[in-house]
């Protein structure tokens, strides 16, 4: 194999160099990507969404509140849906 000139070698030392800073700039990418990605899963992830049952009781008692009392016509007319048998009196 011929001998490197002094700049051959120079730049062979550089490539090797810059070779060597890449793959640990790379390694630096990656564990940050990794704490990115671990971060994001513990702000948005499935366990930040966690629901207190009582929060849930008080929207159910809220709707409760505000629905409207039926009238007695609503009140006949699910009632002939649930017996289609029985005979209501209209006349009453």
């Amino acid at each position: 194999m011929p001998e490197m000139t002094p700049l051959e070698a120079r730049l062979t030392q550089e490539v090797e160099a810059l070779r060597a800073e890449n793959l640990r700039q790379a390694q630096v990418i990656k564990l940050q990507q990794e704490k990115i990605d671990l971060l994001v899963r513990r702000v948005f992830g499935a366990s930040s969404e966690k629901l207190d049952v009582n929060q849930l009781t008080l929207g159910l008692e809220a709707a409760e509140a505000k629905k409207p009392e039926a009238s007695s016509d609503a009140l006949v007319a699910l009632e002939t849906e649930e017996n289609p048998g029985a005979e209501v009196d209209s006349w009453a």
